[in-house]
């Protein structure tokens, strides 16, 4: 049936790397009577042992094997954001980019080269093109406070399984309307004349996007050292001119500090509170503070704003 047209692939993964551990892989595929079929293949389990046992992993990661070789099936590969999940399965052994660079089809790409100006999401995807119901937050998988304490278990692995397989379905019915719009542009003499080569060009940036993600960038780790020793030296200063200005030696980077300082010792009004209802001294309460506050208040927020930002450049960019 795969054999027949397009197989629609979708990978889940325990994180947004490339070298995350891959969960399950997502098949959607439609049979000669227009019925879609969707398969879930478990790579592992909800407390990350191999789903398949050592005997019978072998024969199952060569069937998959199969279908991303290209030529042999006569089957175009689809996939939302395609360059991700090629990487995961390069990354764990299969051989896929080459298959989906000669016949494959990325949602997102058409959505991009269709309609550049809407969201790109397989959910807004969904939403214009399908009748399919929510399913996004059937199964949260982001790395919250929440989703660490969930209890994992085999209902949990259902759940998660399930949801790949909502993925796998509504990006096969998102791909067969786009697909149809697609020729309609191609066909319409007022149309735009750059459409193909558009998304042609969106999927070759798509596999070198590939390509560097799985190879990494270069660095020049003497420039680095040399930028780290500017910004620390530029960082230090502006600790120091903070504690000058504050008049104390309070701990920039300590919220419960900062809101002693701000709200008890120089009494200002709070104007925005954590999630928790904690007195926030984040960037909106700095803002405030600047727009509202006293002299000596706006003097300080100014100086915590200087300290934030060359912290920022040395914590995150360097």
């Amino acid at each position: 049936a795969i054999a027949a047209g397009q197989a629609t692939i979708d990978v889940e993964t325990r994180g947004i790397e490339i070298s995350s551990s891959l969960v399950m892989v997502g098949i959607a595929y439609e049979d000669a009577s227009g019925v879609i079929h969707s398969l879930c293949i478990p790579i592992l389990v909800y407390d990350d042992r191999p789903y398949w046992s050592a005997k019978d992993r072998p024969a199952v990661f060569t069937t998959i094997q199969r279908l991303f070789t290209a030529g042999a099936f006569e089957v175009t590969l689809v996939m939302q954001n395609g360059q991700f999940d090629c990487a995961v399965l390069e990354h764990c052994g299969w051989k896929v980019a080459s298959a989906f660079r000669v016949n494959g089809d990325d949602t997102l790409g058409l959505a991009h080269t269709l309609h550049s100006e809407l969201p790109k999401d397989l959910g807004h995807l969904a939403s214009v093109h399908t009748d399919a119901p929510r399913w996004k937050s059937m199964h949260d998988t982001k790395d919250t406070a929440a989703s660490r304490l969930e209890v994992r278990d085999a209902a949990w692995d259902a759940n998660f399984r399930q949801y790949n397989l909502y993925d796998c379905n509504v990006t096969h019915r998102v791909h067969k309307r786009q697909a149809v719009i697609f020729r309609q542009r191609l066909a319409d003499p007022a149309g735009p004349r750059n459409t193909a080569a558009l998304y042609r060009q969106f999927m070759n940036l798509q596999d070198i996007a590939r390509k560097m993600k799985a190879g990494g960038i270069c660095v020049d780790t003497a420039e680095l050292a040399r930028l780290i020793d500017i910004f620390k030296t530029r960082q230090d200063r502006a600790e120091v001119s903070f504690r000058e200005v504050a008049g104390s030696e309070i701990n920039p980077r300590s919220p419960q500090q900062l809101a002693a300082f701000f709200y008890d010792s120089l009494g200002e009004p709070i104007h925005h509170r954590t999630e928790e209802g904690a007195p926030s001294v984040d960037k909106e309460a700095l803002r405030a503070i600047m727009l509202y506050g006293s002299e000596d208040a706006c003097r300080v927020a100014k100086a915590l704003n200087v300290y934030r930002s060359q912290y920022k450049v040395l914590n995150s960019f360097l």
